[in-house]
């Protein structure tokens, strides 16, 4: 409630390049950026845990343990700074249920003491981690980019009531967004999906419950795409110009209920299109997003280039606008996508399963 407090978590929020579901995104993001001699313009900072240093450095921003090895070392590390102020714990607690007890508790108790034998530790500081006691060893070095003798503070969790004021507090403070929607309405998402329906049923309910997750002053746009009857035709309808969601909500789910499938599949056109549109009108005060859904790939001859898609969506250096698209359905060119999302320092997402659509579209709209 402090203004001061207030005005200066707004001032942090005012600079963040966006929000996400997980660290990862930035780490990848970074990665690919540098690699192309950009890894400057995207992200100075980004709080993630020391384990994840060591992947980034070690060339496996994903931390996936079958790439680890595999990939080249950065040309610029990141380094580990440890605030004064303290910092979290990102713990992972071993709890024995209070409903077990003989042989079970005693199998529960026997694995713990294992876990804590100096072999076992020792093969979780070899990877990053630090012990159970806190003590950091094996590949937590200097040379690492981390501090194993920092000396610093741990902050506690504070009482539910303050976590939930300091939850909205953020909603109010934190950046706003102004994010084109775009939602293939190609032939193919007439195709009945398992449960009942199409696929297009199923993205049109998740597009009218995705609207709610925005905060009513962000600004939400909608366009959809498919092919004409002619390739001369303009593949895609600018169905809701950007303007802030308490405005555009009643338009917004009466447009959508009316939409049907219906033609191919112009992405590459529709993508381009849609970069250049929200670049003429991104404000540096927001977050300047695209996310596209489409359940299939590129099926529109006048623009059948990714390269020259992707040299476009990351030519744009001082203002960003990112496209984050959603592969839906099986015959989604993820590829593709993936190209896509690194090219303008996005993430793309797998809907495979349709019926995970909603879940995926609120993980894409926490990035704003």
């Amino acid at each position: 409630a402090n203004p001061k407090v207030t005005a200066y978590v707004k001032s942090v929020e005012s600079g963040v390049v966006h929000y996400g579901d997980t660290t990862l995104t930035f780490l990848s993001n970074l990665a690919s950026a540098a690699k192309d001699g950009r890894g400057g313009s995207y992200i100075s900072a980004v709080a993630v845990e020391e384990k994840s240093v060591y992947d980034y450095n070690q060339g496996n921003p994903t931390g996936d343990p079958k790439l680890f090895g595999k990939g080249g070392k950065p040309a610029t590390p990141l380094v580990a700074i440890y605030p004064k102020e303290g910092t979290l714990l990102s713990d992972n607690p071993y709890i024995e249920l209070s409903t077990v007890s003989g042989d079970k508790k005693a199998a529960a108790d026997d694995f713990l003491s294992y876990l804590r034998e100096p072999a076992q530790q020792k093969r979780f500081q070899s990877s990053a981690f630090r012990s159970y006691q806190g003590a950091a060893a094996g590949a937590i070095t200097e040379a690492n980019g981390m501090l194993p003798g920092a000396k610093f503070s741990v902050i506690d969790p504070p009482s539910p009531p303050v976590l939930r004021k300091v939850l909205d507090g953020w909603a109010e403070l934190r950046k706003r967004a102004q994010v084109l929607v775009i939602l293939d309405v190609s032939g193919s998402m007439n195709e009945t999906v398992t449960g009942g329906g199409t696929k297009l049923d199923l993205a049109k309910k998740a597009a009218k419950a995705t609207l709610a997750q925005f905060a009513p002053d962000d600004e939400v746009g909608l366009w959809t795409f498919s092919t004409g009857a002619s390739l001369q035709d303009v593949p895609y309808v600018k169905q809701i110009p950007i303007a802030p969601v308490k405005q555009n909500a009643a338009k917004w789910n009466q447009v959508i209920d009316g939409l049907a499938g219906n033609g191919g599949t112009a992405l590459y056109a529709t993508a381009r299109a849609a970069h250049t549109d929200m670049l003429a009108q991104a404000d540096p005060s927001k977050i300047n997003a695209i996310v596209l859904l489409t359940d299939g790939k590129n099926e529109f001859p006048p623009d059948n280039d990714l390269d020259s898609l992707t040299r476009d969506l990351a030519s744009s250096q001082e203002l960003k606008v990112r496209l984050f698209p959603i592969g839906y359905g099986a015959q989604a060119d993820l590829g593709a996508l993936g190209k896509i999302a690194a090219a303008s320092e996005a993430k793309a997402y797998d809907a495979s399963d349709p019926a995970s659509i909603d879940r995926v579209l609120t993980a894409v709209v926490s990035n704003f």
